[in-house]
């Protein structure tokens, strides 16, 4: 099973090291392609695309890994995950793995997150994928979140798990503080909120921790501040619902509307 790993923190991110140290060291087919620089919050986001617009890419050498081929991009992790799974960028994966992020990656909110958008991406083109965040910087520990994630791995590699996310948020402990593996459900309210002030031309984005009073305990947020690994499913929208009730009652809007006959509008 190939895998790729790409991140939203930048290339040269020691969580992105750690894991893919991590990998290398339990022998997985291990390839790189991530932004070149800070990507965060870009969700799903490609970037400011046009037609036929170059984008930069070069190859990379990461110090933890020297020998995993591995390159840089000028653009967000989705932006790496979708050209990796075409080809683009050579062989393609079976499978993403998207971090280390410094930072948890809870609640609802983690849809802005880059770390999961790449992860998001990935399932969306059928591949299976895992998401992996853990605490701030300093006291990050991305030691323990790659043994995490590197005994996840076999799941990535069951049938079911295609167009699938696992959304893993580890405690900053050591690996034998960990009090249990949890299923989080998204909370209403993530580990992080954000808040937005105006001033004159300009918006302050300032980020900052959720009270732990106000986290509902059995979601994945309270779960990862009780010491759980909180693991989460996420699916990419793969397949269609069934549009026809709306569909119809469409066509009765515009026919009542627009005074249009029922038969013109389809």
């Amino acid at each position: 099973m190939r895998i790729l790993v790409t991140n939203d923190d930048g290339i040269d991110a020691p969580g992105l090291a750690a894991l893919v140290g991590r990998l290398v060291a339990a022998d997985h087919d291990v390839a790189v392609a991530a932004p070149s620089s800070e990507r965060s919050g870009s969700g799903t986001s490609l970037g400011g695309i046009d037609d036929g617009t170059p984008i930069s890419v070069t190859d990379h050498v990461l110090p933890a890994a020297p020998s995993v081929p591995a390159v840089a991009i000028d653009g967000p992790p989705g932006l790496a995950v979708l050209a990796a799974c075409v080809g683009a960028l050579g062989e393609p994966p079976d499978a993403v793995i998207s971090g280390i992020n410094a930072g948890p990656n809870t609640g609802r909110s983690l849809l802005f997150s880059g770390t999961v958008g790449a992860a998001l991406t990935g399932a969306m083109l059928g591949r299976s994928a895992m998401a992996v965040s853990c605490g701030f910087l300093p006291e990050a520990r991305f030691d323990t979140a790659a043994e995490v994630a590197c005994a996840a791995v076999p799941l990535l590699a069951r049938r079911e798990m295609r167009g699938t996310v696992l959304n893993l948020n580890v405690p900053d402990v050591s690996l034998d503080q960990i009090k249990g593996v949890e299923n989080g459900p998204l909370g209403h309210r993530g580990r992080i909120r954000y808040s937005i002030e105006r001033t004159g031309s300009q918006l302050t984005v300032r980020p900052y921790l959720t009270d732990p009073a106000d986290l509902d305990h059995a979601s994945d947020a309270g779960l990862l501040h009780a010491g759980y690994v909180s693991a989460t499913l996420l699916r990419a929208a793969l397949g269609e619902l069934d549009s026809a009730p709306v569909t119809e009652l469409l066509r009765h809007a515009l026919s009542s509307e627009a005074s249009l006959p029922a038969a013109h509008v389809r």
